[in-house]
């Protein structure tokens, strides 16, 4: 079993790093906050310091600590190091809920579909690929597994906490599982089903004082229309269709696009509603949490009123929970048609009628999923061939600014990194270390 999550660990941060820069400066580049905001930070000051420190409203523990992480390698290694952390992070994540929806989900191939997702689908488009600023959107949909998986093994209990706290500690969005935490507190009585419960609570708790002792700027706002049109485009059409394919059904169908996509989900979500049992719950859990983690981010988009949000294209980095969680719903009611409970609740093959049914359904799925991978890897290799191609990359860079520290009166140097005008401080010291 060891042998298999460390090979499909492998094939799975490989397949990140080449879909997220499609071959192109995917270990050359820095990108936005990752240099900005991030390494900058841990170049300047304290890791005491920077670790609690706010941006945007809130803590980010994970980049924070892999930021601190960069510091201690050459200047010139420093993308590297954050393409590789960023992919092995979302792989991470990826196997951990292979590994915890199995009380949930008895397909492995469903749980397979359900985790795969989250390196091979495009949910995020290009904006969470390879970079470590936006790992808590994955990190907090691991932690939604955490609080609903309950293990046997104190080494999963442990690995589950990790993941509530690296999830509650970069994202302030992980307060959406309040409910799943106060259920474990109601419903189990042994004290160490409730490790990840302690931790996610007092992760919680260091992410609130950060919260409400910071004061964010004016944000972009939705109305109730915008946002359902926001929502019937972006997660009932986009969590299967992709990012292009979205693109293209809103731009030509319009609302026939967001009818079709509900029904499609609904169909596919149906199997687990009509029969009672965790099935039908992991639906209606993950159904309304899609809606409401929607709803709240959008709300209070993070950007400036002045910025253009596109219904598809724009800021899609809010749609990795809520697709992921209706991709969650999908599972459920796929795994209710593949597999019966029978005696003692063991899951047993399914009669040659629904056999064919069953395979009938894995194909559309498969045929759905796959059609929507081609276009948006192509995508992205115009994207970054045509925005980032001509320009230097983060060694290019760090060279053409490091002869600026051999005046003994610089202390340190301002390096480009991508997108154009984003900037990293490096201190000399730093760089003089690295030659």
């Amino acid at each position: 079993m060891l042998v298999g999550y460390l090979l499909a660990a492998a094939a799975g941060g490989a397949i990140d790093v080449w879909w997220g820069g499609a071959s192109l400066h995917s270990l050359s580049r820095i990108w936005a906050e990752d240099g900005q905001t991030f390494l900058t930070g841990a170049y300047g000051q304290p890791f005491t310091h920077t670790f609690f420190m706010p941006y945007a409203g809130y803590m980010h523990a994970v980049p924070r600590i892999l930021a601190e992480a960069a510091t201690w390698l050459p200047v010139h290694d420093a993308s590297r190091f954050f393409t590789a952390s960023s992919a092995l992070v979302r792989v991470g994540v990826a196997l951990f809920v292979f590994r915890a929806s199995s009380g949930h989900l008895r397909s492995a191939a469903v749980r397979f579909m359900l985790a795969s997702a989250l390196v091979l689908l495009p949910v995020g488009g290009l904006e969470t690929l390879d970079n470590i600023a936006n790992l808590h959107w994955f990190l907090t949909f691991g932690a939604f597994w955490a609080l609903l998986w309950r293990p046997t093994r104190w080494s999963d209990r442990v690995l589950s906490a990790l993941v509530v706290i690296a999830a509650v500690g970069s994202d302030p969005a992980a307060g959406l599982w309040v409910p799943l935490a106060l259920l474990r507190i109601v419903s189990l009585r042994r004290w160490r089903d409730h490790v990840v419960t302690i931790a996610y609570l007092g992760a919680g708790v260091a992410q609130g004082l950060v919260v409400v002792n910071t004061s964010r700027g004016v944000h972009q706002t939705l109305g109730a229309g915008e946002l359902a049109r926001f929502y019937g485009a972006r997660v009932l059409v986009g969590t299967l269709g992709g990012f292009k394919h979205t693109e293209w059904l809103m731009a030509h169908w319009h609302a026939w696009a967001i009818l079709l996509g509900g029904l499609v989900l609904l169909a596919l979500v149906f199997p687990a509603l009509r029969v009672a049992g965790s099935r039908r719950w992991l639906v209606v859990a993950a159904v309304v949490a899609a809606a409401v983690d929607f709803g709240v981010a959008l709300r209070d988009l993070r950007v400036a009123p002045s910025v253009h949000v596109d219904l598809v294209t724009s800021v899609p980095r809010y749609d990795v929970i809520p697709t992921m969680l209706m991709l969650t719903a999908v599972a459920a009611g796929l795994d209710g048609v593949l597999l019966k409970r029978a005696g003692r609740g063991v899951a047993v093959a399914v009669t040659r009628r629904r056999l064919a049914t069953v395979l009938t359904i894995r194909v559309l799925v498969a045929a759905v999923f796959l059609s929507a991978l081609p276009p948006d890897l192509a995508y992205a290799k115009h994207f970054w061939t045509t925005s980032v191609g001509s320009e230097p990359t983060w060694q290019q860079a760090v060279a053409s600014r490091a002869s600026a520290c051999n005046d003994p009166a610089t202390n340190s140097i301002d390096v480009p990194s991508l997108p154009i005008g984003w900037f990293v401080t490096v201190p000399c010291s730093a760089v003089r270390r690295s030659s």
